[in-house]
């Protein structure tokens, strides 16, 4: 790695050198990481065969859930390839803030899945989802309910076993 880097450093000084430009400019197109790698998200829709390119173009006429699946899945799948290089006893955990919004239930069952199959532990907040799907096998679940105008809320917990959502008895209040 030492000599990539040296070698890097020593081209943009020639290129410096023979251009009359500024060190500095080189050296920044020179080591700027963004360059060195070129990524290409591509999809397919419905019952097309094979794969486009996902251009802004075609991006911004996806649905709302549509496009929401494009960006959860390379983000998982980014997430996926950082933790691999992890332990094996590391947690893998994603946290998602108003999960899977606009998705609909079909493909919010196979994000689960997906989640699943990847090996994932997360923390999702949402309005409207509960997780209990097929493709997950147990799941925690916190409901936050406030009455209107009180300054505290009460915790529901329930569990999803794989097949059926029950209360755990016992709330919390906070």
């Amino acid at each position: 790695m030492i000599g990539h880097f040296r070698a890097q450093i020593t081209s943009a000084k020639q290129s410096a050198q023979e251009e009359q430009e500024s060190l500095r400019q080189h050296l920044y197109r020179a080591l700027d990481y963004r360059s060195w790698f070129r990524f290409e998200l591509k999809y397919r829709k419905g019952e097309q065969t094979g794969y486009r390119p996902l251009t802004d173009a075609r991006f911004n006429v996806l649905s709302g859930g549509e496009k929401a699946m494009a960006m959860y899945i390379p983000l998982f799948a980014a997430t996926w390839s950082r933790y691999s290089d992890a332990r094996s006893d590391a947690p893998r955990l994603i946290s998602l803030d108003e999960a899977f919004a606009g998705v609909d239930e079909e493909n919010m069952r196979d994000m689960f899945k997906l989640l699943t199959d990847m090996g994932f532990d997360y923390m999702m907040t949402s309005q409207v989802l509960w997780g209990c799907f097929d493709t997950v096998p147990k799941l925690a679940i916190y409901e936050i309910y406030r009455p209107k105008d009180v300054d505290f809320v009460t915790l529901f917990r329930y569990r999803w076993n794989g097949s059926r959502k029950e209360y755990v008895e016992g709330g919390i209040r906070a």
